[in-house]
């Protein structure tokens, strides 16, 4: 994956090991906005926190809407539409950057 950024590969990272702790078996775009959050820093943190949302309302949103279990520790893929944004993103022929994922996301 040499096309993401170091920053996009620790928000990948830790999509997948959000993921896990929730119990969830595979890694969607739900995940990826909270590790962006989790993560703090970066410019699309501050446009998700500019917009209200904080780590805990988006965990709480998507255990209510996905539910949680045990912790997983077995092998996670991507949904279908996380692959897609990935994708699409490659495409727009420049590193992938948490920004553009979150650009991405929200088309």
């Amino acid at each position: 994956m040499n096309f993401l950024t170091p920053e996009s590969l620790r928000v990948l990272s830790q999509a997948h090991e959000f993921a896990r702790e929730l119990g969830h078996r595979v890694v969607g775009t739900e995940h990826v906005l909270a590790a962006i959050l989790r993560e703090g820093t970066s410019p699309a943190t501050q446009v998700l926190t500019g917009r209200g949302l904080t780590l805990e309302a988006a965990t709480q949103a998507i255990v209510t809407i996905t539910g949680r279990a045990s912790p997983y520790s077995g092998m996670l893929n991507l949904t279908p539409r996380l692959e897609t944004i990935i994708q699409a993103a490659q495409a727009h022929g420049d590193l992938i950057t948490p920004e553009l994922l979150l650009a991405k996301i929200i088309e």
